[in-house]
């Protein structure tokens, strides 16, 4: 028997049914191998990154896979694109979007390619990340800062003026 592995996965939607689509990719997650075992609330934000009017709805979930990271990669894709996510061949950059689901960590693995890097280069900056993660996985330590969510949410907090995130309540699917 292959042994699960913990993955901390965020989703993002800021275009059309915004809660619907989140509550439709946690749905498709939840049909590949991949067990959900904890889900945050969703929060209102604003885009970071570029500008728009659209907010996004946000969230974070944890589950465990017998998919390796770069096989779950290949099936978010396939969810990203059958809801309606335009192919983007450019890094980090960003625009309007039905849906967003990223691996923020699988494990404590450190995973540097072209095509997939993890942890999520950018999540200890992301307070849309890092907030709904809080919620779930608040003892989770970042694999390469060595340092828990909880502590990187709240010096970011202390840092900066953080964008006003509205807690939208839990998903029910």
């Amino acid at each position: 028997m292959i042994p699960l592995k913990e993955v901390l996965i965020s989703l993002g939607s800021n275009l059309g049914d915004r809660v619907g689509n989140i509550k439709k990719g946690i749905e498709l997650l939840s049909s590949l191998p991949f067990k959900i075992e904890a889900i945050s609330s969703l929060y209102e934000t604003p885009p970071v990154g570029f500008e728009s009017q659209n907010r996004f709805i946000n969230a974070a979930l944890i589950g465990r896979t017998s998919l390796s990271p770069f096989a779950l990669l290949v099936e978010i894709k396939k969810i990203e694109a059958l809801l309606g996510r335009k192919i983007i061949k450019k890094p980090f950059f960003y625009e309007d979007r039905k849906i967003d689901i990223d691996i923020i960590f699988y494990e404590n693995e450190i995973i540097k390619t072209t095509v997939l890097m993890i942890p999520h280069p950018l999540a200890h900056l992301r307070a849309f990340v890092l907030k709904p993660a809080c919620e779930i996985a608040p003892f989770w330590v970042h694999p390469i800062l060595k340092v828990p969510l909880e502590y990187l949410y709240l010096r970011l907090k202390k840092l900066n003026n953080l964008p006003t995130m509205i807690n939208r309540g839990k998903i029910v699917l």
